[in-house]
């Protein structure tokens, strides 16, 4: 299960029990704990309770009500010196035992978009939502071949679809050549004698050009992923896949 955590999530939980600790440990030991500070200190322990959970830091879970009842009996600051440096030192102990990833900001814009490549394209190829969205997941999370996988399935289903529409038998099947051939032939032979035919012939043409791209993009001379890509690749081959898409859900 991937947790996603926004990036201050962690770095301001942990600054909650900083403060805290400054706020017992900073003061005479023996000076009188006012009831607005033990109010400050309870609604820093949400804070942190809720980022624990997440994480389910189940150690400092467990601290959490004993803190709580020493903040509610502490009469002085000294009363919260070790509750508190206990605590923190629980939490910290056990943050050190998580993994932690980091995906760097250009990779983030490609994780969890809705409707990646619009919602023409999602409404036309209803049985590719899901790829759609796990293509640019897996290049976040950089695993390049797995979102050309995820990108081969959702160009099948295009190239089947054109490939239908201009009368093509199983485009599926065949290599990037031959589909390209066959596809470019039959845009030959579509009429062009009227102004609304020129249009439509040349839609299709240009549809065929990001095919084209794309062909080029996967470095493959067969309609099958090669065994291994390259981050560049995959989001090469994901950016003229999404052209192809686009411009093939405005003409079908």
């Amino acid at each position: 299960m991937l947790i996603e955590l926004e990036g201050h999530h962690v770095a301001y939980t942990y600054s909650y029990l900083s403060n805290a600790q400054g706020l017992a440990s900073n003061e005479p030991v023996e000076r009188f704990l006012p009831g607005e500070q033990k109010l400050t200190l309870e609604q820093a322990l949400e804070k942190v309770e809720g980022t624990c959970r997440l994480l389910s830091l189940t150690f400092t879970l467990a601290e959490l009500p004993r803190l709580r009842e020493a903040i509610k009996s502490a009469t002085s600051y000294g009363d919260l010196q070790t509750p508190i440096n206990i605590f923190r030192l629980r939490m910290h102990d056990e943050l050190k035992a998580r993994l932690f990833l980091y995906v760097p900001p250009i990779e983030a814009g490609f994780y969890g978009v809705k409707q990646p490549f619009g919602a023409e394209v999602e409404a036309k190829f209803t049985d590719a939502i899901s790829d759609m969205e796990e293509a640019g997941n897996c290049i976040a999370l950089g695993r390049s071949t797995a979102a050309v996988f995820h990108l081969m399935r959702i160009l099948e289903r295009g190239v089947q679809s054109f490939g239908l529409a201009l009368s093509v038998l199983d485009p599926s099947e065949k290599n990037w050549q031959n589909i390209l051939d066959e596809v470019n032939k039959k845009i030959k032979a579509l009429p062009d004698a009227t102004v609304n035919e020129k249009s439509i012939r040349a839609s299709y043409a240009e549809a065929a050009a990001n095919l084209f791209n794309v062909k080029l993009a996967w470095r493959n001379p067969v309609m099958h992923p090669k065994a291994s890509y390259t981050p560049e690749e995959s989001a090469d081959i994901y950016d003229k896949t999404r052209s192809f898409m686009k411009h093939l859900a405005g003409i079908l």
